[in-house]
């Protein structure tokens, strides 16, 4: 599924920190990586207006496109060991960072997209924060982001189990994070095996009838009804997968349900202190709307709230044309039956 992955590059040794995972997983799918910098153009204003506008004279410009070049090709010779019988290809934008990159995503038609975004303090760290926000809401395909400050996932140990955890609400859009999840988990684990955690945040604002929560069951049912129809909605979502085209993937497939006022932070506390899972996650699979308005505040606000809290990856899939009900459709059948 990952055959042609796309690292952004500042210049920066912890950008560089992406290389060995993307290397990973290029290596897994026999495909190939993009190595993308972004320069400054002459008179630069950004799409998105998350970042800085910036001026650079046409002189300057051309020595940034040369610099630019040197420093791609210095990175491909200082990671020839991560990179070695690989494809890698260079490319320098011009341009916004965030637009810039989701240009060169298209015109190469990129599979994914894997970066590190900073914590760095004042311009920097807006700069850099703002391209993995953008990256959030605006990216063609998905996203592996990665914590900079973050022990990164040991690419080099045979033996580790690969975990992801993936939290649904019931709607198809959260469940279209599964199928990317499970070929990037396989694909990190390979040759061994890989494994997803499914869970489900019952919102305990609509049990006691708030509508202004994230999708959950309806505000008629009790708590345990309502974690037993979330239950049954991942039961049900676990033997689609198993039955379905992922079935002949190296995964194993768990599920847990919880019920909290808070779905952040119920995902956090689960993700940091699962109790069963000795060696935690690796990472955090979501899907997101990426969209202005209510939708993106309902859904894509949890995503972005677990990008700048959470230490762990996270895997972020936006998806076009899938839509959310109102209601998931499996906890409106538990509360029938």
């Amino acid at each position: 599924m990952f055959r042609r992955i796309l690292v952004p590059l500042d210049g920066s040794q912890r950008s560089e920190r992406a290389l060995p995972i993307a290397a990973r997983i290029a290596r897994a799918t026999q495909g190939s990586l993009l190595l993308v910098r972004v320069v400054h153009s002459p008179s630069d204003v950004a799409v998105y207006g998350a970042e800085p506008a910036l001026a650079v004279e046409p002189s300057s410009f051309e020595k940034h496109l040369a610099d630019a070049n040197r420093y791609l090709q210095m990175v491909i010779e200082t990671y020839t060991h991560e990179l070695e019988g690989l494809h890698v290809m260079t490319d320098v934008e011009s341009g916004g960072i965030s637009s810039a990159i989701f240009t060169a995503a298209r015109l190469e038609h990129v599979d994914l997209i894997v970066l590190c975004h900073h914590g760095e303090t004042g311009l920097m760290r807006w700069i850099f924060q703002s391209v993995a926000q953008q990256a959030v809401r605006h990216s063609p395909v998905p996203v592996l982001a990665l914590n900079v400050h973050a022990t990164m996932p040991p690419v080099s140990d045979p033996m580790h189990i690969w975990r992801a955890l993936v939290p649904l609400d019931g709607s198809e859009l959260a469940e279209c994070a599964l199928e990317p999840a499970a070929h990037l988990m396989t694909a990190l684990a390979s040759p061994g095996q890989a494994e997803l955690h499914l869970l489900s945040v019952v919102d305990s604002h609509t049990i006691s009838g708030n509508s202004s929560a994230l999708a959950s069951p309806p505000s008629t049912e009790m708590p345990e009804q309502a974690r037993k129809g979330a239950e049954l909605y991942l039961e049900r979502v676990m033997r689609q997968v198993q039955q379905g085209p992922l079935a002949s993937l190296p995964l194993t497939l768990s599920t847990s349900t919880v019920i909290s006022s808070d779905v952040p932070a119920a995902i956090l506390r689960h993700t940091n202190q699962e109790p069963s899972i000795e060696a935690g996650y690796d990472l955090i699979a979501m899907a997101t709307y990426g969209r202005s308005g209510v939708r993106r505040l309902l859904m894509g606000s949890v995503t972005e709230h677990l990008l700048g809290t959470t230490m762990h990856p996270m895997l972020v899939v936006r998806p076009t044309e899938v839509s959310a009900p109102s209601v998931p459709s499996a906890f409106v059948e538990s509360a029938h039956s």
